[in-house]
């Protein structure tokens, strides 16, 4: 079973706590494959970026593929800076 998170608008400190509280059941379950959507992201800070390497952490340790989809600019910018 696939399994798709479409992020929010924002992906900041102010959030990650509940935000990865509603992620980590999705990532931590019996899905397969998980799809990463972050088209609507528009802001993404250290946090949001830990986050997402942390939920990629658990795919590898659950043996879960990870892809994404629609990979915001916000997301490519910030991870490469």
């Amino acid at each position: 079973m696939a399994a798709t998170i479409t992020l929010p608008n924002n992906l900041t400190i102010a959030q990650i706590k509940d935000i990865f509280a509603e992620l980590s059941p999705i990532v931590s379950g019996e899905s397969d494959m998980i799809s990463i959507d972050s088209s609507n992201l528009d802001n993404i800070d250290s946090a949001g970026l830990q986050m997402l390497v942390k939920l990629k952490a658990m795919c590898d340790i659950n043996g879960t593929d990870f892809d994404w989809t629609n990979c915001s600019d916000t997301v490519k910018t910030n991870a490469a800076d």
